[in-house]
């Protein structure tokens, strides 16, 4: 039986047979696969840590006519500074849904594999897990080819957008005023909004912005909603995740 080894995150693990388990991977190499993990819910399995959801692994897998099958691994980060905090934690399985949600199964994606990696290991110890997820979603996007547009219209190209920000989810991003007809529906941002995303624009996940808490709601909403339409995906996580970062309405 053919094998090999590789680089994985573990997004999900669901219980399989009396007591093994399913395991979502995102691997360098492959993209996403789905790795059958037997005996790992029995005492002192070598194999359960590294299955944990947001667990960072060398492993090796057989090759099956169904499904791989895990048979060794080493675990390199399981971000236990990500765990023992809740803020974190609900950031960090947003992202794992996220990378569920935008992966291919069996393509290779180095740039988005290290850009979750880059991520996690950011959400360590950044007083700001918002800021961390918002510059990780503008990157993803702009790997999964629906980049959003802040500095010119969507539709036109136009780079005389004045202070006006309209933007229109359907249409790609920020927009003009000649063409919001072209792309309805379109919504208002303030401007202390718009500027929060332009300032995450080109950023690195490793050290984003900071993100004003006024504009905190706008910015989350708008890229919600972004993704949801572009990547055909809608998460409980990230609800969880809002309700435990986001700030209050009526409070700065």
């Amino acid at each position: 039986m053919p094998s090999y080894n590789t680089e994985a995150i573990s997004l999900r693990l669901q219980p399989f047979g009396e007591a093994g388990g399913l395991a979502l991977l995102f691997t360098r190499e492959r993209g996403r696969i789905t790795a059958l993990c037997q005996g790992i819910r029995k005492m002192h399995s070598r194999l359960a840590s590294a299955v944990q959801p947001g667990t960072y692994s060398v492993v090796s897998l057989a090759e099956g006519a169904r499904r791989d099958i895990l048979t060794q691994a080493e675990v390199k980060d399981g971000f236990p500074e990500v765990r023992a905090e809740l803020p974190r934690l609900g950031a960090a399985l947003y992202l794992l849904d996220l990378l569920a949600g935008a992966s291919a199964t069996g393509q290779r994606e180095e740039r988005l594999f290290d850009l979750a990696l880059e991520a996690l290991s950011t959400l360590k110890k950044h007083p700001h897990p918002l800021a961390v997820v918002t510059a990780f979603e503008l990157c993803l996007l702009e790997i999964h080819g629906t980049p959003v547009s802040l500095d010119h219209c969507a539709v036109c190209g136009s780079e005389a957008l004045g202070d006006e920000w309209l933007v229109s989810v359907t249409g790609g991003g920020r927009v003009c005023s000649r063409c919001r007809a072209n792309a309805r529906p379109v919504a208002h941002l303030t401007a202390e909004a718009g500027k929060c995303l332009l300032a995450f624009r080109g950023k690195r996940v490793g050290s984003p912005p900071e993100m004003p808490a006024r504009a905190a709601r706008e910015v989350r909403g708008f890229l919600s909603r972004f993704i949801e339409y572009h990547l055909g995906q809608d998460f409980k996580s990230r609800d969880f995740m809002n309700s435990v970062l986001l700030p209050r309405s009526g409070k700065a």
